[in-house]
């Protein structure tokens, strides 16, 4: 049986995955984050004051990883981490509001980007689509 690797639904989802990612991260030039530091600054807008351990589940990202993403964001007054009460050794991360303004400008490069994204798709297809990969990720995520 021949096997093409272009068709291996891995490989496609992992280039379009990298495409937006490269996209997004040429966007972001001007206000010196990367994608993953977007992320991390959305959802602590949404979110305010999450631990560390909550916001790597939130975002998806291994709490080492993380905890480099939140150098970076601190270093830029992005973010703060606050002294936990009842316990010195857990930190809330929390946004300031340099971060806040910087989200407020930068969705809107999200927003453009994914109107591109999504030209000449119906919004039933986007339906199915995001319901597939919704499924998809629960399927690797299942208790093992």
């Amino acid at each position: 049986m021949n096997y093409n690797l272009e068709e291996y639904l891995g490989i496609k989802v992992a280039k379009v995955r990298n495409s937006i990612k490269n996209e997004m991260e040429l966007a972001l030039i001007p206000y010196d984050i990367t994608t993953t530091q977007f992320v991390v600054l959305v959802k602590l807008c949404e979110k305010d004051r999450m631990t560390q351990k909550d916001l790597a589940l939130e975002t998806n990202y291994k709490q080492s990883a993380l905890t480099l993403i939140l150098d970076k964001l601190e270093a830029k007054k992005l973010i703060i981490r606050e002294a936990k009460e009842n316990d010195r050794r857990a930190y809330l991360i929390a946004i300031t509001q340099e971060g806040r303004e910087l989200e407020k400008k930068v969705i809107v490069l999200a927003k453009e980007l994914e109107k591109r994204i999504l030209e000449n798709i119906s919004e039933n297809e986007l339906n199915v689509f995001l319901n597939v990969l919704d499924k998809i990720f629960n399927n690797l995520n299942k208790e093992k």
